[in-house]
């Protein structure tokens, strides 16, 4: 399996800043990606805040400076471009589907073949959302809680189509991804299924809470 150094983050809200902050402390290279300046502009700066102020309180790994790992972000809007050394694509993109399959048709086709695509999506169909892709061997679910510095879960899912390879790949990689709270817990969902494991256990509590209370 080939060793991943480039991350392409498609998405730099809340989500996709996190994972881009949390990777560069691992040590990856980070490319942030969204649809226009201003968006990855802002991502950028919430990643730059967040490693100054984990400097300021001496968590940041190997004595380097946030300055050193902020060097390792690179920005951009054009997505094509921007997949062609990657070794691995996170899309944190907005929950519609063919926002996040028009993601996958574009990095399949400008990506290397050994690039993984994994999808932060928290209930879509993994499956739905790389059936354009061109590779559907190496399209993952990657899904990530809010805020990812602290929250240690990271649920890599099967599609109906992946891999063992993609998702060995995938399970290392978030594996690396550092936790401010500790180690990380990696949950291997093998069924694409609607929420995956924990938004389909916590979905019917609240589903009733809101009709209670509605």
């Amino acid at each position: 399996m080939i060793d991943i150094k480039n991350l392409v983050v498609v998405g730099a809200g809340q989500m996709g800043h996190g994972v881009g902050q949390m990777a560069l402390m691992a040590g990856y290279n980070v490319t942030m990606v969204d649809v226009k300046d201003e968006f990855v502009e802002k991502g950028w700066n919430k990643i730059d805040e967040g490693l100054k102020k984990l400097e300021t309180k001496g968590k940041l790994p190997g004595g380097k400076t946030a300055a050193e790992f902020i060097a390792n972000c690179k920005k951009s809007t054009d997505l094509a471009s921007a997949v062609k050394d990657a070794d691995i694509v996170i899309e944190a993109v907005i929950e519609k589907m063919d926002i996040k399959q028009q993601v996958f048709k574009t990095c399949g086709e400008n990506a290397p073949p050994h690039c993984i695509l994994a999808s932060n999506t928290s209930t879509m169909s993994i499956t739905d959302i790389g059936k354009e892709s061109g590779r559907p061997d190496k399209c993952i679910g990657m899904h990530f809680f809010n805020p990812v510095p602290l929250m240690r879960l990271i649920e890599v899912i099967y599609s109906e189509h992946s891999s063992d390879e993609s998702i060995s790949k995938g399970m290392e990689f978030a594996k690396s991804i550092p936790c401010l709270r500790g180690e990380r817990y990696i949950a291997k969902v093998l069924k694409d299924r609607p929420g995956f494991i924990c938004n389909r256990v916590t979905a019917p509590p609240q589903i009733y809470q809101n009709y209670v209370f509605a």
